[in-house]
């Protein structure tokens, strides 16, 4: 920009990059664009989103119109497609249907497989909370939401600084 701010986004995320500039109808239109034309020219099925709660609560604002804007665009092109937010935190109006007020997010993630592994494997056996795994295989609904998948990849662990108990 001519005032030497970045176009697209300044504020920074937690793994030191940029994030998009939510607030900018200009910016939304572009990642909905470009999000769309690939559902399209590659017939894309579905679309995760990653760190859904950091774009829902972008400190400039416009995150959940962004979300609320792409749903609604995806299912205009492609009704069926599975939307899939890794979201932390839940609210269950992330995942009604965007007639009832929500975003229309199918499924989201959830950590507690991963933190099983994470909170335990470095344990002795006796010392292991079996309770805790049998909650994250049996009982992945017990915030009220469905369906949620287990998230149990170690993609972003090295940039989470998870004491040290996983890839970083």
């Amino acid at each position: 920009k001519a005032n030497g701010r970045n176009l697209f986004g300044d504020q920074i995320s937690p793994w030191n990059t940029y994030r998009y500039d939510y607030s900018n109808p200009w910016v939304r239109r572009f990642l909905i664009d470009a999000i769309v034309t690939n559902l399209q020219r590659y017939g894309i099925s579905g679309i995760r989103f990653d760190n859904l709660d950091g774009i829902k609560g972008y400190s400039g604002g416009g995150g959940q119109e962004f979300l609320t804007e792409l749903s609604m665009e995806i299912r205009k092109y492609r009704p069926e497609a599975i939307l899939i937010g890794e979201m932390f935190f839940g609210e269950s109006k992330v995942m009604a249907s965007i007639e009832n007020g929500g975003m229309g997010i199918n499924m989201r993630t959830h950590s507690d497989l991963f933190d099983f592994f994470k909170d335990n494997m470095q344990k002795r056996t006796e010392e292991i909370n079996m309770e805790m795994l049998k909650n994250a295989i049996r009982n992945p609904w017990y915030w009220g939401e469905a369906p949620r998948g287990n998230y149990d990849t170690n993609h972003d662990e090295a940039a989470n600084r998870r004491d040290g108990a996983t890839g970083a």
